[in-house]
């Protein structure tokens, strides 16, 4: 079944010319066109050189009394990696994924390991429609324990979308 492709467009595609005016294109082509890669990195490496505060009622802490997270939240590395990559997803994914991986003694986050959102995947809870089934390298992963971060995510939709993911065409064109 050939669809609504005509003759015509097989034989011009069989030679390498397209004749749709765009075509959807993956992360890493347009993270091979120079204008996107030094936008995703600008803001990745600009919110990691930025200096994480915490706060008690609106008053700033004294470096000695904030709280493990902020000074380095995830242990097995530098916490500007941690927010690097974190911002990275966001920019080139739309989405970062944090994974909680120890809790102190009240159940707040010691700490946070940033999750590549491609080894996640998210089904339907048909037990419960308010939380999908999130899982982590095919492992399920408890949704109080697994947080994500979004830059726009359509109304009903399980994973987020950021510009490359809504801007198509445009970034078709780029590449």
């Amino acid at each position: 079944d050939m669809g609504s492709e005509t003759i015509s467009d097989m034989l011009l595609r069989a030679q390498g010319i397209r004749t749709a005016a765009w075509r959807p294109v993956s992360i890493r082509e347009a993270m091979g066109v120079p204008a996107i890669f030094g936008a995703v990195n600008l803001i990745a490496n600009t919110t990691a050189s930025m200096a994480m505060r915490a706060l008690r009622n609106e008053v700033e802490l004294p470096p000695a009394e904030r709280p493990r997270i902020i000074i380095r939240p995830d242990p097995f590395t530098i916490p500007r990696e941690f927010y690097r990559s974190t911002a990275y997803n966001i920019a080139s994914r739309g989405e970062a994924w944090w994974w909680i991986a120890a809790r102190d003694f009240d159940g707040l986050a010691m700490s946070v390991i940033s999750v590549a959102p491609h080894e996640v995947t998210v089904e339907e809870n048909r037990d419960d429609l308010r939380y999908p089934i999130n899982k982590w390298r095919n492992k399920v992963m408890k949704n109080e324990d697994f947080r994500q971060l979004v830059y726009a995510r359509e109304p009903g939709q399980y994973r987020g979308h950021g510009p490359l993911q809504m801007c198509g065409a445009a970034i078709s064109i780029a590449v």
